[in-house]
């Protein structure tokens, strides 16, 4: 039976160069020549996916208001690329989050006050948009062809992924909860009642299944037939484990999307952790992901996984995370599970790497690849010629042994200055200002309390003398694994162009996970010091305090872990960056500004 691993089921991924918050579309050609799309199949990859909107790509005769400029340029893109990606053995994939909500004061809504839908406030930019109500017949109409339209002029496309809770405010249920949800620390989930007469009347499932039928209608209409996936993202905002009110109603002809790692427990050394986003140092599959599966493969429904195999928010800012057991440990549990297929990427942790190649890897041999033995060392050997393959093998356990001691919580995912914690500056004064997204551009803040789980505010329960130990550990039990690895990587031995440059790249990658975990430790320790000395002078923020010996201490550590952060990055730029806002969040010059306001402290 084929599954994730034959070469008829999707496996999708991304190029880092794609940006995601602009115009993915118009920029596709530019962004995957034949080049880079023949890259990504030799990782083992036969799919790509691009950010569809709508309203970019449709010429609609219901609701013109809502055409965009240049939609017949997109459509000609996109059937230019599809083509391309057939020369190389790549399938074109679009994820919707559709239809997306219309600002507040945008004159449609002179047009078409019946349409308007339920508000929504994005956390982050403070803007307000409603729903088209999708009960409205006028609505759907709209949607059907619009959608209908889309999939017929791109015949040829491998499918479309679909987000229908949450994210992009679009139905007038999608930010709407029943039950209250794990803090994140950005948003006030008010649960409130519906205000939409039309829809208060109608059951979140009901409005999906509404949407997703409308997509496999128009797909049935086009040989050949582009796969529908409905990614369960968020569907927990409404309905209890495993959302089967909206599994048992999907329209035939849907496939699912199953999130691999949400909804799932984690048990770590001491505690047990709620698991709630994406993680390489959590195995899964999270119990959500199978008792979703069980139902499914029950009614004979193909389901594919999402997952990240590159980085996480868990520390986005390096090429890739690094800890091959588990990621192992997902991809036999992914067989086992009679997987069809996988989307392997967000829109960040999208480089070719070592934990993209070990996916190459398996699929080449899927049968010999279940076992861990065989399977890491013929990576290693694989990836970088005659190594030393029993000593990577030790560091490789030695990096999960020490992720698995990550403080996880939604609110320290988000909020925590973990992926720019080489170039976060220790300031004897504080303002007490709000933390910034750890995925944004953002100012950073430096109430650190709110990337906390305190006791009584969250589900996993990290103040701040959890987090400081957390880190510690993790600092060393990574420390006492590098000196292997480097040892292996850095030898003599013979290797190929591109396995020097794999030595070169993974040992960098790994050394720098080190730096910033140790940079992201000093980060709460001198918090937690300055704030105590606030406490003991009777300070109240914003405010300035002295320096003493325990508080130069931490700065003069961070000063030479910062040093050497610096030597890392100056033989290698692609760390510090940060794929979705396509930013870098610490480079050479963010890492020199550093060291010279640390030594400023200390003089």
């Amino acid at each position: 039976m084929s599954n994730w691993t034959t070469q008829d089921q999707p496996r999708i991924w991304r190029s880092p160069d794609s940006n995601f918050r602009g115009d993915e579309i118009m920029d596709s050609l530019k962004v995957y020549p034949e080049e880079s799309l023949r890259e990504i199949a030799s990782h083992g990859f036969n799919a790509i996916w691009l950010r569809g909107r709508l309203y970019d790509l449709m010429n609609s005769s219901v609701l013109p208001e809502l055409n965009r400029p240049d939609a017949a340029q997109r459509i000609k893109n996109l059937q230019q690329l599809i083509a391309r990606g057939k020369r190389c053995g790549i399938d074109i994939y679009l994820y919707f989050n559709e239809p997306l909500a219309v600002k507040e004061n945008d004159s449609f809504w002179d047009k078409y006050p019946q349409l308007k839908g339920e508000s929504w406030m994005h956390p982050l930019t403070k803007i307000t948009t409603h729903a088209l109500c999708t009960s409205h017949e006028l609505t759907q109409r709209f949607f059907n062809e619009a959608v209908t339209q889309l999939l017929g002029n791109l015949v040829g496309l491998g499918g479309v992924a679909l987000i229908t809770a949450s994210e992009y405010h679009s139905h007038c249920w999608s930010h709407y909860h029943r039950f209250q949800p794990m803090d994140d620390g950005l948003t006030d989930y008010e649960l409130k009642p519906m205000t939409c007469k039309r829809c208060v009347e109608r059951e979140p499932a009901d409005l999906v299944c509404d949407l997703l039928t409308t997509w496999t209608q128009a797909a049935d209409a086009v040989t050949p037939r582009p796969k529908v996936l409905a990614w369960n993202w968020s569907w927990s905002m409404w309905y209890e484990e495993p959302q089967s009110e909206i599994l048992d109603t999907l329209p035939a002809g849907v496939e699912l999307l199953l999130g691999f790692e949400r909804g799932g427990t984690w048990e770590q050394p001491g505690r047990t952790i709620t698991v709630d986003e994406y993680s390489l140092g959590y195995t899964g599959p999270s119990e959500r992901f199978k008792h979703a599966n069980k139902i499914a493969q029950a009614q004979g429904r193909p389901v594919h996984a999402k997952l990240q195999i590159g980085t996480t928010h868990e520390m986005a800012t390096v090429p890739n995370l690094p800890l091959i057991p588990n990621l192992h440990g997902k991809m036999v549990r992914l067989s086992q599970k009679n997987i069809q297929g996988i989307m392997a990427c967000w829109n960040f942790g999208c480089s070719l790497t070592l934990n993209t190649y070990a996916l190459k890897v398996f699929t080449e041999q899927p049968t010999q690849s279940t076992d861990p033995t065989w399977f890491m060392e013929k990576l290693a050997i694989s990836y970088f010629g005659s190594v030393d393959a029993a000593a990577i093998l030790e560091a490789w356990n030695g990096f999960c042994d020490s992720f698995n001691h990550y403080p996880f919580s939604m609110k320290f995912l988000y909020l925590s200055p973990v992926n720019n914690a080489p170039s976060y500056p220790l300031s004897l004064s504080y303002q007490d200002a709000a933390m910034g997204g750890s995925w944004l551009e953002e100012p950073w803040g430096d109430r650190l309390e709110g990337c906390l789980d305190l006791p009584g505010e969250g589900t996993n329960q990290l103040d701040i003398d959890t987090v400081i130990h957390d880190l510690q550990i993790m600092d060393d039990l990574w420390e006492k694994s590098l000196p292997a690895y480097e040892k292996a990587l850095t030898d003599d031995a013979p290797a190929t162009e591109d396995q020097a440059r794999h030595r070169f790249e993974e040992l960098s990658c790994a050394k720098m996970i080190g730096k910033q975990l140790h940079s992201a430790q000093n980060v709460f320790r001198f918090h937690r010091w300055r704030k105590q000395a606030i406490q003991t002078a009777g300070l109240q923020a914003p405010c300035t305090v002295s320096l003493d010996d325990e508080g130069a201490a931490i700065i003069k550590d961070e000063l030479a872990n910062v040093r050497q952060s610096l030597e890392l990055t100056n033989a290698d730029a692609r760390l510090g960056y940060h794929q979705e806002p396509q930013t870098s969040f610490y480079d050479s010059a963010l890492l020199q500004a550093k060291c010279k306001e640390l030594q400023a402290l200390l003089t």
